[in-house]
């Protein structure tokens, strides 16, 4: 790829994480320098992928449901709704890595969510996929969805394509407030050509933004047998693969059914809950009465995402009150807010914190956050939408938006 990029493009050679198959197809395409002007419009998401399918486990169930909505349908829109942390993202991230399905992630704390940065995006990818004869995307394709369109049809024309399948995760945070009466989130088209069918992945909201033909709905469930039995999979197979949490429920005589059944239960069919609370178990933070584990009740737990994070927030401001006010609370908040990761020095700019505190306080909400290198410097960013969600309830974030923004006027003179 070249040098020379838009702010949409991506430099392949930091990219972490292994593409196989037809998923490889569209990056190799990118990378040829004959395709510079269409590799410029691209938007790269690999460490995403590679994050998000890394231990995947199950979802059988959502596999077999779409592969019939796409034999069943001559074209259509696959909408997969659920509640942040049921694995919405992982499902659409296994199949693309899978199946190479052209994509595109809406990101809101990074602001990837605008209907140009889509359109751009999608028709790179089907270009790039199916070998479409294209050379650059015009300058208008952003304007509509009919250039996203010509390149469905374009790509659906060749029967040995079929199915060609879009898709698209977290519509939700996509840009919705200025849109046009009745025009579709993203600009997404209301009808598909034969052959074409876009999956997409929500929040349940009372207003998609989505009036499209041919619409099948898929609720992911957190109590559904599906789910409930996938869980239980992601449970054994971390028990498996890590000694640690072996050694640590062995040490407090627990059997591994027991801590499976019971850790099925408090995770109220969430994954993200997961993701913080068997690492949290195997460093031992949590400690289980055996009589209570033997009956079935692990009180130490939080019970469900919600009640993890509030435990989390409670313990920090209850052990150091002072150092949470002046600055855990701050810090982790001012990262709640930006649109993309940012650095040490960023974070010091806008709190006038010391450096030394500010890793001080990275370091008490490590567990929460991404991490990820530029150049010399580490950036950090909030890891999901629902601790934002969820901090957006204990404070208001607005003020903190106010104090970057002041930072900023400040330093050209305007305040």
């Amino acid at each position: 790829m070249s040098n020379s990029q838009s702010k949409y493009g991506a430099d392949l050679s930091n990219s972490q994480g292994v593409v196989v198959g037809e998923h490889n197809k569209i990056y190799q395409y990118f990378q040829t320098p004959e395709n510079t002007g269409i590799a410029s419009k691209h938007i790269g998401f690999q460490p995403l992928i590679a994050d998000k399918t890394n231990n995947f486990v199950g979802r059988e169930f959502v596999f077999e449901a779409l592969d019939m909505f796409l034999q069943e349908n001559a074209s259509g829109y696959y909408l997969i709704l659920g509640e942040p942390g049921i694995g919405k993202t992982a499902v659409l991230s296994q199949l693309i890595k899978t199946r190479g399905y052209p994509h595109h992630f809406n990101i809101a704390p990074q602001n990837i969510r605008t209907p140009h940065q889509f359109l751009t995006n999608a028709c790179a990818q089907l270009i790039a996929r199916y070998d479409l004869k294209h050379k650059f995307i015009p300058e208008d394709a952003t304007e509509d969805s009919n250039f996203l369109l010509q390149c469905l049809e374009e790509a659906t024309a060749n029967p040995e394509n079929h199915p060609v399948v879009l898709v698209v995760d977290a519509l939700d945070e996509s840009e919705r407030d200025n849109l046009p009466v009745r025009v579709n989130a993203l600009y997404l088209p209301p009808t598909l050509p034969d052959g074409a069918y876009i999956v997409v992945t929500s929040r349940p909201l009372d207003d998609q933004k989505l009036e499209v033909s041919n619409l099948h709905r898929l609720f992911l469930e957190p109590d559904s047998d599906g789910n409930l039995l996938d869980i239980r999979a992601y449970i054994e197979s971390y028990l498996h693969t890590s000694e640690s949490l072996q050694a640590e429920i062995k040490d407090q005589d627990i059997s591994e059914a027991i801590f499976t059944e019971n850790l099925t239960k408090y995770s109220e069919g969430n994954f993200i809950y997961l993701r913080y609370v068997l690492p949290a178990i195997a460093d031992g933070k949590f400690k289980f009465n055996l009589e209570e584990s033997q009956n079935g009740k692990f009180e130490k737990l939080p019970l469900g995402l919600a009640a993890y994070y509030r435990g989390h927030w409670n313990g920090m401001q209850i052990a150091e009150p002072e150092a949470f006010d002046d600055l855990y609370a701050p810090i982790v908040c001012m990262l709640a807010v930006v649109r993309e990761p940012v650095t040490i020095d960023q974070l010091h700019n806008w709190t006038g914190k010391e450096r030394k505190y500010i890793r001080r306080a990275i370091a008490q909400w490590r567990e929460f956050l991404e991490e990820s290198q530029a150049e010399t410097d580490e950036k950090y960013r909030v890891y999901h939408t629902s601790f934002q969600d969820f901090l957006g309830k204990m404070v208001d974030l607005k003020s903190f938006d106010e104090i970057i923004a002041r930072y900023y006027l400040g330093s050209l003179g305007m305040e």
